[in-house]
């Protein structure tokens, strides 16, 4: 692999890892720079949540079931007035079990319960008095266990004896409750029964010499068998058909399941199989395949033109046609077969065996549903035929039929009731009585504990984040290159403290080898392949705001271009506060200023401070250098200095402060964007985005300076990089 490759690999490799871990780093980071206020917050919801469990008093809670039936246990042994207090429900959409939670829940039954334990509360007196219904119903829970026909009942109290009497008591006055209103109930049904049979009686009796005067007179005594006789038949060729309807949808669903599985019709399930059992179409197909994977791994070696791709390549067409004609010999036609068909297995045999059984199976039901249907639809024509004389007797009939039951019904019901009015009636029986609770319900010390500390650690988050919203300084570079939206060209890491009276340095020059040179040269290789179309001889070099570096990464970056052998003119274009005159040592009377006045020429201004470096200091400071950088003059010495020199570099003020930057970017092939970290604020970039955008001017990307060691982008970069370095890449 050459540098060309390896570096815009590194960078992509770098930004792609710093772009996953992005999320996890930024809460981290969060956390680390407001951890006191966070830990403030953190400690105090903590100890109020442990504070107030700790004070609350224990609370138990006592359970008790009760078990509901349509009828009670003896009149369901016995037989005797099961019909007696039934649960039933009268609304549709009611529910027979939460009637009953109400009535246990009712005046009676709960002021019942109080009275029978003297329940009291404290009057805040120093004395007592009665609990009230509705603290009662506060402590009070009944509900009904979830598919069964149970309720269970449930009372929390800081006594726990307490709360089991009080749980025992109300089932067992719930329970005498319901007695004494099925005892109600059946008085009721026997006083109701008596004045309906002897009617019923009567009409039993009409009825029945009806019938007796019809058969007598039409002289009837066998339609009804021939009758039974046609329905019977006709209900099991309705069976029959029902039946069959459901295997036919079994064997269609199966079927269908099978082409889906199979991916192809009966027709060609067959041609596979043969294909499948044939050895000298496998063969062939082996042998295809082998030479298959012979040409991907030569492919992976050599370039398309290669001998041994070429002969390969042969030898895949000569299988190919061999393969075809084993195919079309095996199947007796031409048919075209996909290579993926021809790696049946045994399982793709099976699944194709079952696919045939299952049509097979299919046409065979399907001619056994049209038979029964036939047969089914004669006897229909038959059963119209039977004589309209059958229709009278069977109205006659049932009307004997349906007085005689209802007669005999009210007549047990009758003798039921009877014994049952000094019978015990009732709907529920205890289930599981209410034993004393051991241990509290009330606090959990363990699931508040957690809570608060849970509380606590998403306020201590929430508060940071919001502290952190109102700081408006870009303090990492996934911060900076977020806001601006530029490409990132280079990530330039901190350097520790700088020399006393020396304003910047020359790392690439002073010390090559050390990281932060590494990050620069790195910087240069990424700005050759910004642009396809045209070549970028002329960059401006400017910040948003002073001290973010711009001329510590001019400097730079005009060595790390000269020592790869490019004629490089690094011009200091900062007429306000000049800095390259003191970085280089160069006279600070002569420079840009005297060529635009033409006092000089350029090869009387420059000095060479290494090889391939020609460096242009500002001359004497103007009164007004903005109309000596927005000349004609200016862009024309531009333009002819791109074509003297491989790489014009230019030094110029920061963006918001004056125009001199977004003059020369006009002129030049492109801006370069330097932003520090740490001293650029959101404000100021956005401002500068925004003059950059209304202005036109073509932004080559951006490079963030001075990067700590918080921000993880640089140690991402700095390590694909190197990794990529040892691996044979300069």
């Amino acid at each position: 692999m050459n540098t060309n490759q390896a570096v815009p690999q590194a960078v992509a490799q770098t930004e792609s890892l710093a772009e996953n871990s992005n999320s996890l780093l930024g809460l981290s980071l969060l956390l680390r720079r407001h951890w006191l206020v966070g830990m403030a917050l953190f400690s105090f919801v903590f100890g109020a949540v442990a504070f107030f469990t700790f004070q609350q008093k224990p609370i138990y809670e006592a359970n008790g079931t009760l078990i509901l039936k349509k009828n009670d246990q003896a009149s369901s042994l016995t037989g005797i007035a099961t019909g007696i207090g039934q649960l039933d429900n009268l609304a549709p959409q009611s529910n027979p079990l939460n009637t009953e939670v109400e009535v246990i829940r009712s005046a009676p039954v709960v002021q019942q319960t109080i009275r029978a334990l003297d329940l009291a509360v404290e009057d805040g007196k120093g004395g007592k008095q009665a609990l009230t219904r509705e603290s009662f119903l506060s402590r009070l829970t009944v509900e009904v266990v979830r598919g069964t026909d149970v309720l269970k009942v449930s009372y929390k109290s800081t006594d726990p004896k307490e709360a089991s009497g009080v749980v025992n008591q109300l089932m067992s006055g719930y329970i005498l409750n319901d007695v004494q209103t099925n005892r109600a109930q059946t008085v009721a049904a026997r006083q109701f029964i008596n004045e309906q049979l002897p009617q019923i009686e009567k009409e039993l009796t009409l009825a029945e010499i009806a019938l007796r005067e019809f058969k007598e007179k039409n002289k009837v005594f066998a339609l009804d068998e021939e009758a039974k006789s046609s329905i019977q038949v006709m209900a099991d060729l309705d069976k029959g058909i029902t039946e069959t309807k459901s295997k036919l949808a079994n064997v269609n669903a199966v079927s269908q399941d099978l082409r889906q599985r199979v991916g192809i019709g009966s027709e060609q399930a067959v041609s596979l199989s043969k294909l499948s059992e044939s050895k000298a179409v496998q063969e062939a197909f082996a042998d295809l395949q082998k030479v298959e994977s012979q040409l991907a791994i030569q492919k992976t070696l050599y370039r398309g033109e290669h001998p041994s791709i070429t002969r390969l390549e042969r030898q895949k067409a000569t299988f190919q046609k061999l393969l075809k004609d084993r195919v079309d010999q095996t199947l007796g036609t031409t048919v075209a077969i996909l290579d993926k068909d021809l790696q049946i297995g045994e399982l793709g045999r099976s699944l194709v065996a079952d696919l045939v059984k299952a049509e097979v199976e299919r046409g065979g039901i399907q001619e056994q549903l049209l038979t029964l249907n036939d047969t089914f639809d004669a006897y229909k024509e038959r059963i119209k035929t039977i004589p309209q004389l059958e229709q009278s007797e069977r109205v006659l009939e049932r009307k004997v039929a349906a007085n005689r039951t209802t007669y005999e019904a009210l007549l047990k019901k009758l003798q039921e009731v009877q014994l049952a009015e000094n019978q015990t009636i009732g709907n529920a029986r205890i289930l599981s009585a209410s034993s004393q609770p051991t241990s509290p319900i009330s606090p959990r010390v363990s699931l508040n504990l957690l809570t608060g500390a849970s509380l606590g650690l998403l306020l201590a988050i929430a508060t940071a984040i919001l502290l952190q919203s109102m700081d408006t300084l870009l303090r990492t570079t996934d911060e900076v290159k977020r806001l601006f939206g530029y490409p990132l060209l280079g990530i330039l890491p901190n350097f520790g403290k700088k020399a006393p009276n020396v304003p910047s340095i020359v790392f690439v020059r002073d010390n090559p080898k050390s990281p932060i040179s590494e990050a620069y040269r790195m910087l240069q290789t990424s700005l050759r392949f910004l642009s396809s179309d045209r070549k970028i001889k002329s960059i401006v070099i400017t910040s948003a705001i002073p001290g973010e570096g711009k001329s510590t990464v001019s400097s730079n970056m005009a060595v790390a271009m000269a020592q790869l052998g490019k004629r490089v003119l690094l011009i200091d274009a900062d007429m306000r506060r000049p800095t390259q005159q003191n970085v280089w040592g160069i006279p600070s009377n002569i420079g840009l200023t005297n060529v635009l006045v033409n006092e000089r020429s350029l090869q009387n201004s420059i000095k060479e401070v290494i090889p391939n470096l020609h460096v242009l200091g500002t001359g004497l400071i103007p009164p007004n250098p903005l109309a000596l950088i927005d000349s004609q003059h200016m862009a024309d010495l531009i333009k002819e200095w791109s074509q003297l020199y491989d790489y014009v570099i230019i030094d110029t003020p920061p963006l918001l402060a004056v125009a001199d930057a977004m003059v020369l970017g006009k002129v030049a092939d492109g801006v370069l964007m330097v932003a520090r970290p740490g001293i650029l604020n959101s404000a100021s970039a956005s401002r500068a985005k925004i003059l950059l955008e209304q202005s036109g001017i073509h932004v080559l990307g951006l490079v963030t300076n001075d990067v700590i060691a918080d921000d993880n982008s640089y140690y991402m970069y700095h390590y694909y990089y190197t990794k990529e370095s040892t691996s044979g890449v300069s």
